[in-house]
């Protein structure tokens, strides 16, 4: 995922569809953040303001660096905070796998955090 001009971009191909990109999208649009799914170019990503990575295990984290490029100014972004923050409160504080909580009580997320995972 990528910002540019206040805008999370999303990928829609080549990546792994996976359920937590698709309720960070959620939890996005919930937070007043514009996204849009489409292709990313390498030179968008390049150009990006923000590079954000996510996962089921480490939740939002900033992307700080392509190569020996800096992305945005090689640090977590504004939104990349934003995003890591709200998403960190609502793994924390949720329930059970299918509620949300306080400010996020409208994200409905079908994921059991990893922590509360049992084999």
């Amino acid at each position: 995922m990528i910002v540019r001009d206040g805008t999370l971009i999303v990928p829609h191909e080549n990546i792994l569809l996976g359920i937590t990109r698709r309720h960070l999208i959620t939890l996005a649009r919930q937070l007043d953040i514009p996204a849009e799914e489409r292709a990313v170019s390498v030179a968008e990503l390049l150009a990006a303001e923000e590079a954000i990575l996510c996962s089921t295990v480490k939740g939002v984290l900033p992307i700080t660096r392509v190569g020996d490029k800096k992305v945005g100014g090689g640090g977590a972004g504004a939104i990349t905070k934003k995003l890591m923050r709200a998403w960190s409160e609502y793994t924390k504080n949720a329930p059970d796998s299918s509620v949300g909580v306080g400010a996020l009580s409208n994200l409905v997320v079908w994921i059991t955090p990893p922590y509360r995972c049992s084999r």
